[in-house]
């Protein structure tokens, strides 16, 4: 990744923040909702719907969201994000090191009382 791909961390965090907020009831009322015990007896359809149809399921207990069953596109895409967040902070670690310097391990095992 090249530093230019990380100035966009931001503003993608923004704009996935504002995405997810601005309809977030209308995709939960059109995503599919199950019990557990439901979603166990009807595993194998449910893969099939995620994987030919897109369609994303909640798996609830006690109606509450436990898991999801998503499609493997949803899932690389939240795969990507994950690695432009770590890059960028991966990035940030590396700059305060050569800012501040590292800590000795010795001093770390010290005052951890070690």
């Amino acid at each position: 990744m090249v530093d230019t791909d990380l100035a966009i961390l931001p503003s993608l965090s923004f704009h996935l923040t504002e995405w997810y907020n601005s309809d977030i009831k209308a995709r939960e009322a059109d995503m599919t909702k199950m019990a557990t015990s439901e979603a166990r007896d009807k595993f194998t359809e449910l893969i099939n719907r995620a994987a030919y149809q897109g369609e994303r399921t909640v798996i609830r207990r006690r109606g509450k969201g436990m898991a999801a069953i998503i499609p493997m596109e949803d899932f690389d895409l939240l795969e990507k994000v994950e690695d432009l967040i770590d890059s960028g902070l991966l990035k940030k670690a590396r700059a305060e090191v050569r800012k501040k310097g590292t800590i000795p391990w010795e001093k770390v095992k010290a005052d951890a009382g070690r």
